[in-house]
């Protein structure tokens, strides 16, 4: 009841902001430009602060005015920049960084910075002068909405660039190692990084329909294998699925990904406990990141030692866990799913001269120990099996790297 005065005054809002929609594509001039960027930013601020943390049943319209007040903000300070108003992004970080906590939030700045990453991924594959996204989109599921508004804005490689790390500077403000954090705003947050990794590392066309499994399953997809379902996690050939020597080498020019994400990721990593559908996405999003630098640079030792620790973390949780007399399903469920995502999305990591990687080998020979020989129940045999005898092969070469 004390919303729906507040509901109904904010939906003739959304309308008079509609019809600005329409006509905005005119020039205004900068003065009245800001201006109705800053009121719509307070507007979308006071909305938030009263909204719940908790939602009751019947609330369901908070969220929606919510969400349409934060898609209208995202685009209206994107397509600003794109015009080359050169809009203060300060305020609007700000105000996110304030209201992270709300997953309205978080669910609108993952779909931003993913459709920011895909457009990137265009630019690269296509040029800057040629049509985006025709054809079927890459995500099936993103809501075409925002999307399609995006895609229609004048692009360039400098001013998706300028966006996106306008975007992860908010992730670097929020931090992902707060012990205060919901579990599930951590673990699309997360989601978020990951979907960014895929997008700008496994260049592939944008017109191919991938799906991204949810990281609350028991088992996710990329653990159960079904060569009839294309998957969300590519198959085990990171090399041959990963960006392209040439992209590769423009990418870099551009964007410092491997800096930029490898320590959010490893954050989420390290806190696997607390939050383990976070860590779903972290280790599967590192590993792969570790193994495309791997193939298409030299990383160093600094530079590996602590993504060796993390797997040698879980490896050692593993072993653990199948010694116990004792194994809580939930933990055991947990532990074993993240091995699976760490040996299915690092099979080739014996096989890419990476520096000290030998100190891996005991660890990740006992658990495919473990698979090989049937005392692991909760995974498909046939599944791991394949990705076990990759990496047995990759140690063939091993001696003529050291």
């Amino acid at each position: 009841e004390v919303f729906q005065p507040l509901c109904h005054r904010l939906a003739m809002l959304l309308e008079v902001l509609q019809l600005f929609d329409d006509i905005s594509h005119r020039e205004h001039g900068r003065l009245i430009d800001d201006c109705i960027r800053n009121t719509l930013l307070a507007m979308t601020q006071g909305f938030l602060k009263l909204v719940p943390n908790e939602r009751r049943e019947g609330y369901n319209f908070v969220s929606q005015i919510a969400d349409a007040l934060l898609e209208k903000v995202f685009y209206v300070w994107i397509r600003a920049t794109t015009r080359g108003s050169a809009p203060q992004w300060r305020p609007l970080i700000v105000m996110l960084h304030d209201f992270f906590h709300h997953i309205e939030t978080v669910a609108q700045y993952k779909k931003v910075t993913v459709c920011i990453s895909d457009i990137i991924n265009f630019i690269l594959q296509r040029g800057e002068g040629a049509r985006f996204f025709g054809g079927r989109n890459r995500r099936g599921r993103l809501e075409a909405g925002l999307r399609n508004s995006l895609k229609e804005l004048h692009w360039t490689l400098s001013t998706a660039v300028f966006v996106w790390s306008q975007l992860i500077d908010l992730l670097d403000m929020v931090g992902l190692n707060s012990n205060n954090r919901d579990s599930e705003i951590y673990a699309v947050s997360l989601e978020c990084l990951s979907r960014v990794v895929d997008s700008l590392i496994f260049i592939t066309p944008i017109d191919i329909t991938m799906t991204m499994p949810r990281a609350s399953v028991a088992l996710p997809s990329f653990a159960v294998h079904n060569e009839e379902t294309p998957q969300g996690i590519p198959s085990d050939n990171i090399e041959n699925e990963s960006v392209s020597s040439t992209a590769f080498t423009r990418l870099q020019e551009h964007m410092d990904i491997f800096g930029r994400l490898s320590p959010l990721l490893l954050s989420g990593c390290y806190q696997s406990e607390q939050y383990p559908d976070g860590a779903v996405h972290a280790y599967q999003a590192l590993c792969r990141l570790f193994m495309v630098y791997g193939h298409h640079s030299k990383l160093t030792l600094a530079q590996m030692t602590p993504f060796y620790e993390v797997i040698l973390n879980q490896t050692i949780a593993f072993k653990m866990q199948q010694s116990s007399p004792i194994k809580g399903e939930a933990q055991t469920s947990r532990v074993t799913q993240l091995v699976c995502v760490i040996l299915r999305n690092s099979s080739r990591l014996f096989s890419l001269s990476l520096p000290g990687v030998h100190v891996l080998i005991p660890s990740i020979l006992n658990v495919i120990k473990d698979f090989l020989s049937g005392s692991v129940g909760m995974v498909g045999q046939q599944d791991m099996t394949g990705t076990c005898f990759r990496i047995l092969g990759s140690l063939v070469s091993l001696p003529l790297q050291l």
